[in-house]
């Protein structure tokens, strides 16, 4: 999580550093120029263990709250990405074709012609890119697909093709069970690799027959390996990611077109590249678009992806935080209260330090240096517990998301941890 109100986490915990720096430069202020009253301020922490419990729980119950939002922001945020990176593998800007003015009666599609594809490849490899380490055309066709054995069926399966001769930048077609790359060259015309979801639904297995129909005929491949969920696998549709793949070449022999749906790019420095080099990548292949008049456009790249995931786990941060306000609101009155509580407490204590020359001041500093190691105390306590609370949260919520194929992965940052503990 990067943002929380519009402000960036980096600036917020900058500044709640700096304040916690001026509180405890006070309280070691205190114990450096009046190290009796500091000391006569901690005795009483020993002294009343039961008290003492009781304000330390009192006192963390508003950190535990804004902790467990910001660690759910930061599962919400790492899960989410994660499934990003994972999909996307090692394509990080997508292009499509240009849809242009329609015609009457003609389809809205992007796909982009094989023509339209040859002549990208034929520009993009007489050019020397720094921040492109491979490209390679995809087609995505839906079909219907029966698992005759298990007789389960799904209705719409990514049947995807990708480009067997340019996939040495993409190795993004991985065997679930042994985590081998494979490759679509040495599948037979009857042979394709399905994805691991598309398998989940339909109880499929390696060597299962499958069934499938194209244009009303019928195909009958056989299932080689089960491999992960990426976009190459026909995973790329976050809602539907259950796909299955072939090599290009023979998905045009089956649909009789020479179409792709997208061309894939690569940028240097693997599947998680810094984004800097992905936008690099992006300008570096629009100017060889604009270059050559080439009918293509950036559709999405890697960094769209990922701070739309972000976006997504500040969205769950601010809401939770929102329905916490009430609570974080009534654990500041109950600060007060405890603290009000104490000096009424002490009447006579305070009375008879007053009575042997002990000033105002003195008693304020008294307090100060006993309620800086309460709310020390409380701060640690109340991120550990909320920490375990956010990600009991999100435990039971992946749960019960994974049926719908999304899994939480518990996740918190030291920046979560910190801002967390200086507000506390």
């Amino acid at each position: 999580m990067d943002a929380l109100f519009g402000l960036s986490m980096n600036t917020i915990m900058i500044v709640l550093v700096v304040m916690l720096a001026v509180c405890l430069a006070f309280v070691a202020f205190v114990a450096l120029t009046n190290r009796i009253v500091f000391m006569m301020g901690l005795r009483n922490i020993p002294r009343r263990v039961a008290q003492t419990v009781l304000i330390v729980i009192g006192l963390m119950l508003s950190t535990v709250i804004i902790t467990a939002a910001f660690a759910t922001g930061d599962t919400v945020d790492y899960s989410v990405t994660k499934q990003t990176y994972d999909l996307l593998g090692h394509a990080d800007v997508l292009l499509d074709g240009e849809t242009g003015t329609l015609q009457p009666g003609q389809q809205d599609t992007n796909e982009i012609p094989g023509a339209g594809y040859q002549r990208f490849l034929d520009v993009a490899d007489g050019t020397t890119f720094e921040s492109i380490d491979g490209y390679a055309g995809v087609l995505y066709e839906p079909v219907p697909v029966i698992d005759t054995r298990t007789g389960l069926s799904e209705p719409a399966v990514a049947f995807s093709g990708v480009d067997a001769d340019r996939l040495e930048a993409f190795p993004d077609i991985i065997d679930a069970s042994s985590g081998e790359v494979l490759d679509v060259d040495n599948l037979a015309d009857d042979e394709v690799y399905l994805n691991e979801t598309a398998a989940n639904e339909l109880d499929a297995d390696v060597g299962d027959p499958l069934q499938t129909f194209i244009f009303s005929q019928p195909l009958d491949p056989k299932v080689t390996a089960i491999v992960r969920d990426t976009g190459v696998a026909g995973g790329g549709d976050l809602a539907e990611p259950q796909g299955m793949v072939t090599s290009l070449d023979r998905l045009h022999e089956l649909f009789g077109h020479d179409d792709v749906s997208l061309i894939l790019v690569s940028a240097t420095g693997g599947a998680r590249p810094d984004l800097a080099v992905v936008d690099a990548a992006a300008l570096e292949i629009e100017g060889l678009i604009e270059a050559n008049n080439l009918n293509l456009e950036i559709s999405d790249t890697k960094r769209d992806f990922v701070e739309e995931a972000e976006s997504i786990g500040n969205f769950m941060t601010t809401f939770f935080l929102l329905l916490g306000l009430f609570s974080i609101g009534a654990g500041i009155l109950l600060i007060l209260m405890i603290f009000v509580m104490l000096a009424a407490e002490r009447k006579s204590e305070m009375g008879m330090s007053r009575a042997i020359g002990m000033k105002r001041g003195q008693l304020v500093q008294m307090f100060v240096s006993e309620g800086g190691a309460y709310d020390i105390g409380s701060a640690f306590v109340g991120v550990f517990i909320g920490i375990l609370v956010a990600f009991a949260l999100t435990t039971a919520a992946s749960a019960i998301f994974s049926t719908f194929g999304f899994t939480f992965t518990p996740h918190v940052t030291l920046r979560t941890a910190v801002v967390s503990f200086c507000l506390g």
